[in-house]
This record gives structure tokens, sequence and C-alpha cells, in this order.
């Protein structure tokens, strides 16, 4: 009896000390247990929580007074600073991915320091246009144009020479503004978990787990309408039908012609697909037109707070993988994209559209991470080519804005 106390005893110990050491290693080296937290906001939809500093998969991620992935600054420029306000989604943000000194905002200051220092060198009187040059990163996961356009109208420009919007195509559809994932949804929590062993099962295997569900369910269901087929053919045929049976029997080949197909079975209700970011957004042509009328609206008034705060605006868009490689853009996208190339000319708006870019690269593939978000390869050309159209700034007087703290009033 004694000796199986004891080996119960050893066998808590073990556990607990397992479990120690793992939940110690999860946030040592992982970061899990510290997540970065949202606030709902009601015209943003949601932001970053200000003032938050962490570290995931040995990536440092800073968040300011803000909510900007960016050190702190301050809300009036500084004389002789050359300031550009980025805004943008998980694309400009970096996310876990990136480290803070890689983000494209952060490649951005260094590439834009050395067009300052080459300034001074060409310079006849050897004068630095800047001191100092801060790219400000206003931007979180799956944020559109409207949300966006919240933020700038309820933080202002920050007395910005240039505002920057970053978008790739999936922005153009966007959904409005809404704080219902923030405490709900796994990647948007607004409070610590009490572990790194909660937060690992929560935000990572749980998910996982629900989708391997579904899949076994799928194929267990397709096995089903497998069987039932053989078992339909083996019968005897049935008599020559009536008029009205040949007519119901049509009906209901017709009715499976929209059929979608999951593993190879037909099915009446389409599969759904994963959602393109951390928001559910439901894939009708409906919803792109409205989504599309709406967010080109919401660029149209981010241009003029812009030009309101005497901010040069520039707009560029990176494309999605599949729209260079195969099977190419979707037919609402590419309508998307031509309704969105009109905008910019009528305006007009400094437009940098990085798909013929891309498209000249070699290896478009190496420029990419996912199908959405780029690699470091990818944020290097992006923030160079965003660097070279804001040169023209650097013969900008440092006191050439008005920059409004807040914007609301427009």
């Amino acid at each position: 009896m004694e000796v199986c106390v004891n080996v119960g005893l050893v066998s808590v110990v073990v556990l607990v000390g397992s479990c120690l050491l793992l939940e110690v290693g999860l946030r040592l080296l992982f970061g899990f247990g510290n997540p970065l937290l949202y606030l709902a906001d009601a015209e943003i939809g949601y932001l970053l929580a200000p003032n938050q500093r962490t570290r995931r998969f040995g990536n440092r991620i800073a968040i300011n007074e803000y909510s900007m992935r960016s050190s702190t600054i301050t809300n009036t420029r500084p004389t002789s600073t050359l300031r550009v306000l980025l805004l943008g989604d998980s694309v400009a943000n970096g996310a876990s991915w990136t480290d803070q000194n890689r983000t494209i905002s952060a490649l951005m200051t260094t590439q834009l320091e050395l067009a300052v220092r080459v300034a001074s060198d060409e310079s006849s009187i050897g004068h630095k246009p800047f001191e100092r040059v801060e790219v400000l990163n206003a931007s979180a996961n799956s944020w559109g144009p409207r949300n966006e356009l919240g933020y700038l109208k309820r933080f202002g420009s920050f007395e910005a020479q240039a505002i920057v919007l970053l978008l790739n195509t999936d922005d153009l559809f966007a959904a409005a503004p809404t704080s219902d994932p923030v405490g709900r949804a796994p990647n948007y929590p607004n409070r610590k978990p009490p572990y790194a062993l909660a937060e690992v099962y929560t935000r990572y295997l749980s998910p996982r787990l629900s989708r391997l569900r579904m899949k076994t369910l799928t194929k267990k269901l397709a096995g089903l309408r497998d069987e039932q087929r053989r078992k339909f053919a083996s019968m005897p045929p049935l008599s020559p039908c009536s008029s009205e049976n040949t007519q119901s029997g049509s009906s209901d080949r017709h009715s499976c012609q929209g059929a979608s197909y999951a593993n190879g079975a037909p099915t009446l209700a389409p599969e759904l697909p994963e959602p393109r970011s951390g928001l559910a957004q439901q894939e009708t042509e409906a919803f792109h037109s409205d989504s599309l009328a709406f967010n080109l609206d919401a660029i149209r008034q981010i241009q003029a707070l812009a030009a309101h705060a005497g901010a040069e605006f520039v707009l560029a868009m990176t494309p999605l993988w599949r729209e260079i490689a195969e099977p190419g853009a979707c037919n609402y996208e590419l309508k998307a994209r031509d309704r969105l190339t009109k905008l910019t000319q009528d305006e007009p708006i400094r437009y940098l559209d990085f798909l013929p870019m891309f498209n000249r690269v070699e290896t478009p593939q190496k420029l990419y991470r996912d199908h959405i978000h780029l690699s470091p390869e990818g944020n290097q050309r992006v923030s160079e080519a965003i660097a070279r159209s804001l040169v023209p700034l650097l013969h900008l007087s440092a006191t050439s804005t008005n920059g409004e703290k807040g914007m609301d009033h427009l």
C-alpha cells in the first residue's frame, strides 16, 4: 500500500514539474501567455491596446501610446523631422512573424534616412533637409479602409508630411468596422490568458482540432453517400416513368447542378470557405459590390483628410499570391482593380500598384510567406518602392503641414 502511495506521489510530482517546465519554456521561447491585447471601438471597430511590449516567436513587438506598432512619439511633430503616417492591416503591421525592426515602416525609416543623407550630400550648402525620420505604423490585423479612416478621424495625422495607405487586394472587400471579435475570436484577446498552456490550447490546438473533426465528419458523410449510390445502382431498373415523374426527375437533376463537391462527393450545402482574415465575411456578389463602394469612398475620404492636413497622400496595394500565380485574379477582383484605378485617375491619387512590379520578379513566390502576407524580401521591395515615392518630400519645408490632432469635425 505504501509503495502505491509513493508511486502516485512521484507521478504527480513528475506531471506537475513537466507542466511547469513546459509553461516556462512556452513563455520564454515563444512568448505564449503574453499576447497582444485589443480594444473595442465604436468607430474604428477595434485597435491594439496602447503601451504594450511582448516577444512572440523570438520577434519583438512594441505598441506605443497611440496603438501604433512604433516607438513612443509626440502628437506634435518635432521641428526638422520628416514624419510619415503608414495606415494598413497585418501586411503593414507585420504581426508576430516580423520583428519590430523588420516591419515595412522600420525599413522605410532606414531607406528615408539614407535618402536624407544623399540629399544633404547633394545640397550646395550641405544642409540636411530633415534631421530625423519617423514612419508611424498605425495598423492592425484585418483592418480595411473604413477601420483606417476611423483611426485617422480619431487621432489625426500627427502632423505627418505624408500619409501612406497600404492595402492588399482583399482589403477592397473588407467588412464594415466591428468590435464583435474582440474578446471572442482567439486572435483578438482583450485580456491575458491565465497560463501559456491555456493560450496554446484555445488559440492553436482547439481550432485545429475542430477543423480535423469537420474533415473526419465530411469523409464519413462522403462514405455514406457512396454506399447509398452503390445500393441504388444495384437495384433493378424501374418501369418507364410517366411525364410527371420525368419532370420530377429532371428537376432533381437540375437542382444538383449547382451542388458543390467536398472530397469528391456532391452536396447541396456549399462548403464554407475559411475566412480570408480574422473576420469571417460572407462571399456573395452583392457583398463584393457593396463593400467595394464603401471602401472606395473611405479611400476618397482618407485622401481628403490628408489634403486638409497639408500632407501628401500615397495609396499602395499589394496583390494576393494567386493573382500572380495560377489560377489568377477572380473576375470581381479584376473589376474592383479597374474601379480603384479609375478613382486614382479621377481624384487624382498617387497610386503604387505592386501587381505589375511583382510580375516582373523572376521568382515572385519568394515575396510571400502565405497567400496574403509578404516575406522579408517582399517587405523590402514594398518599403523601397514606397520610400522612393516619398523622396520628393525632402524638398519640402519642415513646417509645411498643419496636421490636425483629430479629424472628427470634417
